[in-house]
């Protein structure tokens, strides 16, 4: 199992650092979000890719329980 770097980026307007931090968290947690737009990069090697979760394939992998999702691109190392 690797470790990876999961970054979610988005702008939003607010009068303070915590109100903007809020409102992220109510989005990420909204179950109808469409913040499914991710970069990820890999700790070990630094490759990047940024990853689209709401292309999630409803099924699992039965031997890791691993969901799959699209990797729009692979941009090598950070």
């Amino acid at each position: 199992m690797g470790e990876f770097l999961v970054i979610w980026e988005i702008d939003i307007s607010a009068d303070t650092s915590a109100e903007a931090a809020a409102e992220a968290l109510r989005i990420q947690r909204d179950p109808f979000s469409e913040a499914t737009f991710f970069t990820v990069v890999d700790k070990k090697t630094g490759e990047k890719a940024t990853v689209d979760l709401e292309y999630l394939d409803e099924s699992q992998d039965s031997d890791h329980g691993e969901n799959h999702a699209e990797v729009l691109s692979d941009q090598g190392r950070a």
